[in-house]
C-alpha cells in the first residue's frame, strides 16, 4: 500500500495510548478460524473461544473473556500475545484496530474509531507518520479499483465522480467551520447536495472559495427552509435508541419486543421513566429535553464535528442507495448522538451537557449506529421497505426534526 493511496480526514491526529480499552469493551472481538487454530497452537491449554458469530454471511469466532470481562489475553502488563510472540501473531483485528478502511476508486479512506480515547483527543502522530502506522496496522492486501465515473446523488441523478468529492469536501469544511452551529451547518450540507440536483448550480460546488459570504449564503438559505418540527419524528429517534439498547442482549433477535412496546408507549405517551440497558441509564423523559445543547457555549462540540467529518471522508455517503438518502441517514446519527449525550446528563440531574457526556454520546453512537454493529442489510434490499423508508425520511419536515431534536 503506497502512502498516496491512503487518506485520512483532515487534521486527524492518532498515537496508540496503551489504555487498553479496545481489549475490555463489550464490542465483539472477531477472530477467524485460522486464527484460532494459531492461538490454539501457541496456548495449547487455554481455550481462546467463547462463542460463534456470522457478520456479512461469513462465520467469525469470538475471543474468550474472563470474570472482568476483558480479553482472555490481557494481562496487567499488557497483551500477553504481543509481549511473548510479537504483534505479527495478533490476531488481525487486533492489529487493525482503531483503523478502519474503505476501499473507493484507487486508494482507501480511513476512519478511526471514537471508542479510542486518544481518537477522541485526537492525540499523537499525524501526516506521513499516522500513513505509515496505518500501512503497518492494516494487514489486508490492497489492490486498485477501476475509477468510477459516477455517483447517485438522488433517486435516478447522477454526478461525477469529481463532482462528489468537491462537494464532500464542501460539506466537511462547513461542519468544520466554528463560526456556525453544528445544527446550522448540518442543515446547510443538505442544502448543497440538493443545490447539486439543480444541474444549474452544479458550478457553485466547482467552485472551491471559502469565502464566509457564500457560506452565510448557504447557512442562511437552509434556516429559511425549515419546517415546523413534528412530534413523531421528536420521538422516533428515542424509539429506535430504546429498541437497540433492549435488544442488544438478543443479539438482534425480536423475544423482546414486549418489553419494547411497553418501553415505547411510555416514551410517546407520558414520557415516563426510560431504561436504556446497554449503558445503564436511568432517567426521566420528560427532563431529557430541557437540557440545552450548545451552539457556540461550552462544552466544546469540535470532537464531534471532526467525527462527523471522519464518517464523511470514510465515504459513508456512498454506502446508502444514494449520497441524499445517506445523508438523511447521517442527521439520524446526530440527533442519536444528542439523545445519549442528553441521557447522560438527565441521569445525573444535570441542566446542561458536559464534556464527559458528549464523548460518552458519540461512543453509543459509534458502538450502536455505525461502526462496531452494523445493521443487516437484507431487510433494506426489499423495495417496499426501501421505498417506505425513503418517503418517510424525505418529508418535508424529517430534517429540522433530526438535526433539532
Amino acid at each position: 500500500m503506497k502512502n498516496s493511496e491512503v487518506v485520512f480526514a483532515p487534521d486527524t491526529s492518532y498515537s496508540c495510548g496503551k489504555c487498553l480499552k479496545c481489549c475490555k469493551g463489550d464490542w465483539l472481538i472477531a477472530i477467524t478460524l485460522e486464527e484460532v487454530e494459531l492461538l490454539k497452537s501457541l496456548y495449547p491449554n487455554v481455550n481462546p473461544v467463547s462463542g460463534e458469530d456470522e457478520i456479512d454471511g461469513k462465520k467469525i469466532y469470538l475471543i474468550a473473556r474472563n470474570e472482568k470481562n476483558e480479553c482472555i489475553f490481557l494481562t496487567e502488563s499488557g497483551c500477553k500475545i504481543h509481549i511473548e510472540y510479537g504483534f505479527d501473531k495478533k490476531p488481525a483485528v487486533c492489529k487493525r484496530f482503531p483503523f478502519f478502511s474503505k476501499q473507493w476508486d484507487g486508494k482507501k479512506y480511513f476512519h478511526l474509531s471514537y471508542m479510542c480515547p486518544s481518537v477522541y483527543a485526537n492525540r499523537g502522530a499525524k501526516g506521513e507518520r499516522l500513513i505509515s502506522d496505518a500501512c503497518a496496522s492494516v494487514t489486508e492486501k490492497f489492490s486498485g479499483t477501476v475509477i468510477q465515473e459516477e455517483v447517485h446523488l438522488a433517486g435516478t441523478q447522477t454526478i461525477s465522480n469529481c463532482e462528489y468529492l468537491l462537494l464532500e469536501e464542501k460539506i466537511s469544511r462547513l461542519i468544520l467551520d466554528p463560526r456556525f452551529s453544528l445544527d446550522d451547518a448540518l442543515l446547510a450540507g443538505l442544502t448543497l447536495i440538493r443545490r447539486a440536483s439543480d444541474s444549474e448550480s452544479i458550478n457553485q460546488i466547482k467552485n472551491k472559495s471559502s469565502d464566509l459570504d457564500e457560506a452565510l449564503d448557504i447557512v442562511m438559505e437552509s434556516i429559511a427552509k425549515r419546517a415546523p418540527m413534528l412530534g413523531l419524528y421528536r420521538y422516533m429517534i428515542a424509539s429506535i435508541i430504546t429498541n437497540i439498547e433492549s435488544r442488544r442482549g438478543a443479539r438482534f433477535e425480536f423475544s423482546t419486543w414486549k418489553n419494547d412496546l411497553s418501553v415505547f408507549s411510555k416514551l410517546l405517551m407520558n414520557r415516563g421513566r426510560i431504561e436504556l440497558n446497554r449503558t445503564g441509564l436511568i432517567f426521566n423523559a420528560q427532563h431529557l429535553y430541557n437540557i440545552h445543547w450548545p451552539r457556540k457555549e461550552k462544552p466544546d462540540l469540535m470532537p464531534l464535528r471532526r467525527y462527523i467529518v471522519s464518517h464523511l471522508n470514510h465515504k459513508f455517503l456512498l454506502t446508502a442507495s444514494d449520497i441524499e438518502f445517506a445523508y438523511h441517514l447521517l442527521l439520524g446519527a446526530y440527533s442519536a448522538v444528542k439523545y445519549y449525550t442528553r441521557a447522560f446528563a438527565a441521569s445525573e440531574k444535570r441542566s446542561m451537557i458536559s464534556s464527559s457526556n458528549l464523548q460518552r454520546g458519540i461512543e453509543c453512537v459509534e458502538y450502536n449506529l455505525m461502526l462496531h454493529r452494523p445493521m443487516k442489510e437484507r431487510l433494506w434490499k426489499k423495495k417496499i421497505v426501501r421505498g417506505w423508508a425513503r418517503k418517510f425520511l424525505f418529508h418535508h419536515s424529517y430534517p429540522s426534526s433530526m438535526v433539532l431534536f
